[in-house]
């Protein structure tokens, strides 16, 4: 369908999929939890690995 035959509606429900998924595009890559798991995770297996090592 010809974005010109589109009617106010059609806009605004393309508009707020971009935006959200923008929106959860940014959550997913900036999210301070997941950066906090995958450091506990890497300090974890650094203290495996130093305990070992002894």
């Amino acid at each position: 369908m010809s974005p010109m035959r589109w009617k106010a509606s059609h806009f605004m429900i393309a508009t707020v999929t971009v935006w959200g998924g923008l929106v959860y595009a940014g959550f997913e890559l900036f999210d301070p939890e997941e950066r906090n798991k995958k450091t506990l995770a890497k300090a974890k297996a650094l203290a495996l690995a130093k305990s070992k090592a002894k």
